[in-house]
């Protein structure tokens, strides 16, 4: 402990070590929200993205914005749906949407044999395509 200039203990060093502790029924409390809304997002999620496969017949998927950072609900994505293949880029948060958007304006209906194939290494946010 820290001692003060007049010997006492200011009790900073206990404060450090000992974590502070949320009240039982506050974290039981926020244990169950947090746990309900993953299940909750999962099944919109994956009603959503089952419909819109079977409305498309897309063989790939591709996800950006801020949902597409839960890891657990990609993975089941990935898991149940039975996609070909599925990408989520290096920046999958909202910025990785307005790259998504310019790719699709670049390439998206395009059946141009000359397309560049900038996608065959892993793409980073730090060195680009």
């Amino acid at each position: 402990e820290n001692a003060s200039s007049d010997g006492q203990s200011d009790g900073s060093d206990e404060q450090l070590r000992s974590p502070k502790q949320l009240p039982t029924k506050v974290a039981l409390d926020a244990i169950s929200l947090a746990s309900r809304m993953q299940t909750d997002l999962e099944s919109v999620c994956m009603d959503f993205v089952e419909h819109f496969k079977s409305e498309t017949g897309a063989t790939n998927l591709c996800l950006a914005g801020g949902v597409a950072l839960n890891s657990v609900l990609n993975g089941r994505l990935s898991r149940e749906l039975g996609f070909d293949n599925t990408f989520i880029p290096p920046y999958p948060g909202d910025d990785g949407i307005a790259v998504g958007c310019c790719a699709y304006a670049l390439f998206g209906d395009s059946d141009n044999a000359e397309m560049p194939n900038l996608w065959n290494e892993t793409l980073s946010p730090y060195l680009g395509p």
